[in-house]
């Protein structure tokens, strides 16, 4: 009824309008085109359960690291803590941004070892830097291992980015708590 009293080219652009904005609501809703076709179903499974994994287990990095952080009797335990708080609250943004913009995934991390955390407050002095950093040592293996795994299974390229940062600077990070504990004359 309300179209008959338009023009044909005001319907035109009336379709034309609606045509494009259902093929907007379509791509959005759809996950971004990575280097090359579309991520299969699989790769798709593999990055949204990689992210998750990622925000929860960073969460529970960014905790350890704050403890870490205030806590620390050697000054190169609170600078490590210190980034790492930093770095991995921006890389669960990150995943979050991510898991919204590429799957419509509304993401909030969830603590994985409550326990961990628990135990460590119940260190003090020389004993909580060792402690943190074999706790962090186990946490970053944890990690590394499972971005090795879902690496070839990445389609887009800020997530293998992201993937293959995470191994690397974790790798570093256990260096620099391996190098703490043998500072306390300790084994790592």
């Amino acid at each position: 009824m309300f179209l008959t009293h338009l023009s044909f080219r005001t319907v035109t652009r009336l379709v034309r309008a609606a045509v494009v904005v259902t093929g907007l609501a379509l791509v959005a809703t759809q996950p971004a085109r990575a280097d090359g076709p579309a991520p299969t179903d699989t790769q798709q499974q593999a990055e949204v359960e990689y992210m998750q994994f990622v925000a929860d287990h960073h969460l529970m990095g960014t905790l350890m690291a704050e403890m870490g952080r205030i806590k620390a009797e050697r000054r190169r335990l609170e600078k490590l803590c210190a980034r790492i708080e930093r770095v991995q609250a921006r890389e669960i943004g990150l995943v979050q941004r991510r898991l919204a913009g590429w799957y419509g995934i509304d993401n909030s991390p969830d603590i994985t070892d409550a326990d961990d955390l628990d135990a460590l407050g119940d260190f003090e002095g020389g004993e909580f830097d060792v402690e943190l950093s074999r706790t962090f040592i186990d946490h970053h293996r944890d990690i590394i291992e499972r971005s090795r795994e879902v690496l070839p299974l990445l389609r887009h390229r800020t997530l293998r980015r992201l993937a293959e940062d995470i191994i690397r600077a974790q790798s570093r990070e256990i260096r620099g708590f391996e190098a703490i504990i043998r500072s306390y004359g300790q084994e790592p």
